[in-house]
This record gives C-alpha cells, structure tokens and sequence, in this order.
C-alpha cells in the first residue's frame, strides 16, 4: 500500500476493510480504530448486499466513549463501500 491508502489508519492497530477490482486496481477502502490496538473479529456478507463487520477496539472509536477494555462493535457497509 502506498501513503494514501495508509492515510486513514489510526493507532497501532485498525480495522482494515477494502475491495479491488479483478485488474488488482483499489475501489475503496475503509479504516476504523482508536489511537489503541483494534481487530477485526469477523466479516460476513449479507443476502441483502450488505457486508458486516465485528470488531474488538481497546480505547474510544471517534464519537464513542469506550466501556471497558475490549469493547465490541459491529458495522456495516455496502458492496460499494458506502456506509
């Protein structure tokens, strides 16, 4: 990955979810995570087109206040990327 892509990772460890196309050419690509250690615990792809992803953060994600070490968080977004 060159410096763009990285651009929006956040501490020492992100949750790192992207698609490319069958040339290898990158469509999107998302981050999340605290300024702390975050992973990936699942991802599974929805009938309905949506992908979910289940994620353990060990500090408060942006617009969260963290409830303990190891909060667990599920989010979704489209086969396009979109939210």
């Amino acid at each position: 990955f060159d410096a763009d892509w990285l651009s929006g990772a956040r501490g020492e460890t992100d949750i790192f979810l992207a698609e490319w196309n069958a040339d290898g050419v990158p469509l999107w690509v998302h981050f999340w995570g605290s300024d702390s250690w975050d992973g990936t615990l699942g991802i599974d792809v929805h009938t309905d087109g949506r992908i979910a992803i289940a994620a353990d953060v060990h500090a408060a994600l942006p617009g969260f206040e963290i409830q303990g070490m190891g909060d667990a968080v599920v989010t979704t977004v489209t086969l396009s990327g979109a939210p």
